[in-house]
């Protein structure tokens, strides 16, 4: 018989619901690498497993972040202390999972709560909070996190920011946020491209020659 995780890469839903209506106890299973069948399903854009997994588990902070359960994330805050900083078995911050899961409203209660709005996640990605909500175009979120006071400029993995995430996206509220926020439309990655250059790349042909315009305004000042 397939194990829980790979039906759940296999997207196999029916496989699942099979396996927990046998055997209940296997949604509390975890990965070679620490993750548990709740948090794979979700890397794996399986929100609907996640769901079928959801009563056969009791969700850690990191869990209930992915998920959104904002009251659930509340009442364990009030008892897990330094709780708000807690961390997946992967490196990510629970402030981190909120965002990159599209839970802004639980992204501001880990902020209200003091969680780190900076914290680099304990892997090769080196992304912040406000890195993982431009990924997922997640804008509440990152206009929470710039109102609070995060850094528009933080540089992830390969010299890749938050700006370059948005254009790349063609997601323009998001960078008008950052922009209004001080972002550097002249930063660049390590292979030389900024934020331009990312739009254009992605066939957000508008967007590129905003940007274009920008970039060379910010250039011609800085000059």
């Amino acid at each position: 018989m397939a194990t829980i995780f790979e039906l759940i890469k296999a997207g196999d839903s029916a496989g699942l619901r099979e396996l927990l209506a046998a055997e209940p106890q296997r949604a509390r299973e975890h990965s070679a690498q620490g993750l548990s069948a709740l948090l794979f399903s979700l890397y794996f854009g399986e929100p609907g497993m996640a769901e079928m997994l959801r009563p056969c588990c009791e969700p850690d902070l990191p869990e209930s972040a992915a998920l959104g359960e904002t009251e659930r994330v509340a009442q364990l805050l009030e008892s897990t202390p330094e709780g708000q900083d807690a961390r997946s078995p992967d490196g990510f911050s629970v402030l981190q999972l909120a965002c990159y899961f599209g839970h802004p409203e639980t992204a501001r209660l880990l902020i209200r709560h003091g969680a780190d709005i900076e914290a680099v996640s304990d892997n090769a990605m080196q992304i912040r909070p406000l890195h993982a909500a431009a990924a997922a175009d997640n804008n509440e979120a990152i206009a929470a996190l710039l109102e609070a006071g995060a850094d528009p400029d933080a540089v992830q993995q390969h010299g890749f920011v938050a700006l370059h995430a948005c254009a790349q996206n063609g997601n323009a509220v998001g960078l008008k946020l950052l922009l209004e926020h001080g972002a550097d439309v002249r930063l660049r990655n390590a292979e030389g491209k900024s934020a331009a250059d990312f739009a254009a790349e992605a066939g957000h042909s508008e967007l590129a020659e905003a940007l274009r315009a920008a970039l060379a305004e910010a250039e011609s000042a800085g000059a």
